[in-house]
């Protein structure tokens, strides 16, 4: 598969890099958590491509110049993971489309980028073992994943920004699927605000 998705990256024209695994792939098989994100970020290529065998992306590596785990982003992943009482290797976590972008707007060809991940994710599907699955964004990729699965939305909850929320969804055989506003422009771990919504939640 990486040298499908190798392949589609060169058809695109895409050249800032592409990047699917954020954790070694053995995570897969055992995983208690599936955390999909969009797309990856930024100008240039960064991150192994096809998996982060060193560990969770979110805590290992250096992203815009900071120390290994100090992006706010991954600091908020890492949180999350607290929250739930999960270890790294608890977690299988990747991109919805590998394509790399400085923002989802200035991702050229979407449209295609996007068949392309739906067939990516359809054989990745069987391989993944979860007990819930958290989705970063919540129109994209949540509403793509939860079409994948068969989930269906039960709740939206505000979590402590306003008006915004996040989603609950339930797969055919009741396990959940979070969708969550992005982290990186809405923090909602470690915050008092949202703390008991993000409890029922993740009940």
């Amino acid at each position: 598969q990486a040298a499908a998705i190798e392949k589609e990256y060169r058809r695109l024209g895409y050249q800032s890099g592409w990047r699917l695994i954020t954790c070694p792939q053995r995570n897969a098989a055992t995983a208690k958590l599936l955390l999909v994100t969009l797309n990856p970020a930024g100008r240039t290529a960064h991150g192994p491509a096809w998996s982060q065998e060193a560990g969770s992306a979110y805590r290992v590596e250096s992203w815009n110049g900071l120390p290994p785990g100090a992006a706010s982003l991954q600091r908020q992943v890492q949180q999350m993971f607290a929250f739930l009482g999960l270890r790294d290797d608890d977690v299988f976590s990747a991109h919805y489309v590998p394509f790399r972008s400085p923002s989802w707007a200035e991702l050229d060809n979407k449209r295609e980028a996007e068949a392309f991940s739906k067939s990516l994710w359809e054989w990745l599907q069987p391989k993944l073992s979860f007990d819930r699955i958290v989705c970063i964004g919540k129109d994209k990729p949540a509403k793509a994943i939860a079409a994948l699965f068969g989930a269906v939305i039960d709740t939206s909850l505000r979590v402590g920004w306003g008006d915004i929320t996040a989603d609950r969804y339930k797969l055919p055989d009741g396990r959940p699927l979070i969708a969550l506003p992005h982290l990186s422009r809405f923090g909602l771990f470690g915050r008092p605000q949202g703390e008991s919504a993000l409890r029922e939640l993740f009940a």
